[in-house]
């Protein structure tokens, strides 16, 4: 499951491309994936949906905002589980979505948090955003 993930994510533009129908319930899948018990399944999930909901993938592959929305509510509460990786992938892929609510809660997150580990990775997300 992971590995199929990492590949999906990747090349999510193509799976579109190739069929809206198998993309749209993959794309699904990954999401139902995010509740996963298994740490590494669901930080995999975290970080196919940034992926796969990046800016331009949202843009090029005329992705709803519906869709869009979900995606933020599960990456923004994925900022409070409590594997690492879950939250690292998180803040990258909050960083990748690119919208000014994924902005404010790297920020919030970034001003509530105690470790200067997801400090750091907060800072340089937040940096990416004035350069895109």
């Amino acid at each position: 499951r992971i590995a199929a993930m990492l590949v999906f994510g990747q090349e999510f533009a193509k799976a579109c491309s190739v069929s809206q129908d198998v993309s749209a319930s993959s794309f699904m899948a990954v999401e139902e994936l995010t509740g996963s018990s298994d740490d590494d399944v669901r930080s995999t999930a975290i970080w196919c949906l940034g992926k796969m909901c990046s800016r331009d993938n949202v843009r090029d592959l005329g992705i709803s905002q519906q869709v869009v929305d979900g995606t933020y509510k599960i990456l923004a509460e994925a900022l409070k589980d409590q594997h690492e990786w879950c939250v690292r992938y998180a803040i990258e892929s909050l960083q990748e979505l690119g919208e000014t609510r994924c902005r404010n809660a790297i920020e919030n997150f970034a001003d509530e948090t105690d470790s200067d580990i997801y400090k750091s990775l907060c800072n340089m997300a937040l940096s990416r955003f004035n350069v895109e």
